[in-house]
Formats: structure tokens, sequence, C-alpha cells
């Protein structure tokens, strides 16, 4: 029964980092995307004035 308790609970910690660890890869992917944006726009705005 204890062995039992202490498998769940160790799926269930490895299920918190995964979630902890995806979110943190999607911020990642957002602040990419948003930096490129961001430097595109401003290449952009670069060219215009030339």
């Amino acid at each position: 029964m204890n062995e039992r308790i202490s498998k769940e609970t160790e799926i269930r910690e490895v299920m918190k980092w995964q979630r902890l660890i995806a979110g943190a890869v999607d911020a990642v992917i957002k602040g990419t995307e948003i930096y490129i944006r961001h430097m595109e726009l401003s290449r952009q705005q670069g060219e215009r004035r030339d």
C-alpha cells in the first residue's frame, strides 16, 4: 500500500514539473515571437525613413 501511494505521488510530482517546464518553454517561444515581430517592425520603419 505504501509503495503504491509513493508511486502515485512520484507520478504527480513528475507531471507537475512537466507542466512547469512546458509553461516555461511556451513563455520563451511567445517572447521570441514578440521580439522577432518587434525587430521586423523596427527594420521596416528604418527602410521607410531611407
